[in-house]
């Protein structure tokens, strides 16, 4: 999921902001659901609302600077500075917290290791996994791209069709961003029916749930969407918008809260057909109508912005935080949150966004404009 940050003057969309951040907030429902007894399972489709939406807001944001020179390096470090410093504390986040969970287990593990420091060791894949997180990069000996913070998959492959965007562009006529679109789709399609690798080994669910493990149908499924959503997004950008219908925004943040929350057999066989519907249909839909209304009135318009100032910080904290606030809560009370749903995930939604809100505005934002100043991208 990537936020976008521009420090040219460019149009600010506040409704595309409150559909980030209904989606990111979707997500984390998913991930609460044990503590909140409510789990929406189509949520994990909000990551290709993410593409469309960076597609969209990177080619009205950064297409012009490009066009002046701006270099793909130099858009790539503005991208990178825009990511790392939320990432990089959501995976500190994560090691402490497995340290302080498990310091005995690495404790003895550490002391063999120093009495047979040339023996396999569980802790070697654990620098490994920590060394390639640090440069933001998938784990190579563990299950999951980004062991430390699930989420952070969405991120390096966005991150990825960034910086391909930015070295292919002048070559991107509508004529091949079209062609590429429907290649895209085509393999979607393909995902979508077949299916995704599901919690039990060897067993597929239908839809579009894949693409955060290693595996190649992980990995077609994963490049499959964000090829086709990202590039969907650079397109209607390019499209005309004069004739766009004005949509209320509270109704297009209503649709899209329903189709994620809808609840989706996950084994029903028109999963994959409802999937594809959102992907190929109604998360691009969403985009364009959005794109062409914003909130009435500055109530509704300060809703929809802190919506999409929260969207990046929850979805990328959530995971390792919630893991952290959850134990802390066991370890001292001796309830888990499950057993105190729904009450005790709604303490941790409240938790989780005012800790979101709070590292968003006082560390993220200071970090990233020292890291572009340091860059010399600013």
């Amino acid at each position: 999921m990537g936020p976008v940050e521009v420090s040219s003057p460019r149009r600010r969309y506040i409704t595309l902001d409150g559909l980030r951040g209904i989606a990111a907030l979707a997500v984390v429902l998913h991930h609460l659901g044990g503590s909140l007894a409510y789990r929406p399972m189509e949520a994990y489709l909000a990551v290709d609302l993410f593409f469309v939406l960076s597609g969209f807001v990177l080619a009205e944001a950064y297409e012009p600077r490009l066009q002046a020179g701006l270099g793909a390096k130099g858009f790539s470090l503005i991208r990178l500075a825009r990511f790392y410093p939320l990432y990089i504390l959501a995976t500190a986040f994560a090691v402490l917290f497995r340290l302080w969970h498990l310091w005995k287990v690495y404790l003895g593990l550490a002391l063999s290791l120093l009495k047979f420091p040339l023996v396999a060791s569980p802790l070697y894949p654990f620098f490994a996994d920590l060394a390639f997180a640090l440069l933001l990069m998938p784990a190579p000996l563990a299950a999951s791209l980004f062991p430390f913070d699930e989420p952070a998959w969405s991120l390096a492959w966005e991150l990825g069709i960034n910086v391909a965007w930015a070295r292919l562009r002048p070559w991107l006529s509508t004529r091949n961003l079209a062609i590429l679109i429907a290649l895209a789709g085509a393999n979607l399609i393909f995902c979508g029916l077949h299916g995704a690798p599901g919690v039990e080994p060897g067993r597929l669910v239908p839809g579009l749930g894949g693409g955060s493990a290693w595996g190649w149908l992980h990995i077609w499924n994963g490049f499959s969407r964000v090829a086709f959503s990202f590039s969907l997004g650079l397109l209607l950008h390019r499209l005309p918008r004069g004739g766009v219908p004005m949509v209320p925004p509270i109704l297009l943040a209503g649709v899209l809260a329903l189709a994620l929350c809808f609840p989706v057999p996950q084994a029903a066989a028109w999963r994959a057909g409802y999937d594809l519907a959102f992907v190929l249909m109604l998360s691009p839909l969403l985009v364009l109508l959005g794109s062409a209304a914003e909130p009435q009135g500055p109530n509704l318009r300060w809703f929809f912005a802190e919506l999409g100032a929260l969207s990046y910080p929850i979805y990328i904290l959530h995971v390792p935080l919630g893991a952290a606030l959850e134990h802390a809560c066991h370890s001292f009370s001796g309830f888990g949150l499950e057993g105190l749903a729904p009450w005790g995930g709604l303490a941790l939604l409240g938790a989780l966004i005012g800790a979101s809100a709070v590292l968003g505005r006082f560390y993220d934002r200071p970090v990233r404009r020292w890291l572009r100043r340091a860059w010399g991208v600013g």
